[in-house]
């Protein structure tokens, strides 16, 4: 029973040795000290809104992480494309932008809504594939960037 308390103990150490250098690689104990002393300079009324409001100027900036494309119908009926972005932001990730893109080709035809329907089904490959793989880690912030990438 001794060796097993021994091997927690040291479980237990090298968990927080490996947890001081984590924070200190990442600044962590210097940060809250400048967060807790603006926060008794400033005394707001919401204590927790103020920190929230701190650390979210710290977040790193938001990343794609993945592209979805899927069919959709238009407002005319039309098969289409829809394209929705997901970026990972303060640790989660959330659909940012969504856009669907219509034909503007006239009245529906057999063959047409045959190749329309392939058209969409390919696109929605590439969205899904190739273009999410490329893009993923990119900041969308950063237009010039991911238009060079495309």
């Amino acid at each position: 029973m001794a060796n097993r308390l021994s091997e927690e103990e040291q479980d237990l150490h090298h968990m927080k040795s490996a947890a001081a250098e984590f924070y200190r690689l990442n600044r962590v104990p210097q940060e809250l000290e400048r967060a807790l002393n603006q926060l008794f300079i400033h005394r707001p009324e919401d204590v927790h809104g103020y920190l929230a409001d701190y650390f979210q100027k710290l977040c790193a900036a938001p990343r794609i992480s993945r592209l979805r494309g899927k069919e959709v119908y238009d407002a005319r009926g039309q098969l289409s494309i829809e394209a929705e972005v997901f970026c990972i932001v303060c640790n989660k990730e959330k659909s940012m932008s969504s856009a669907a893109v219509s034909s503007l080709s006239g009245p529906k035809e057999a063959l047409l809504d045959q190749q329309r329907a392939a058209d969409v089904r390919t696109a929605a490959q590439w969205i899904n594939e190739p273009l999410s793989t490329m893009l993923k880690g990119t900041n969308p912030c950063e237009q010039s960037e991911v238009d060079h990438m495309l």
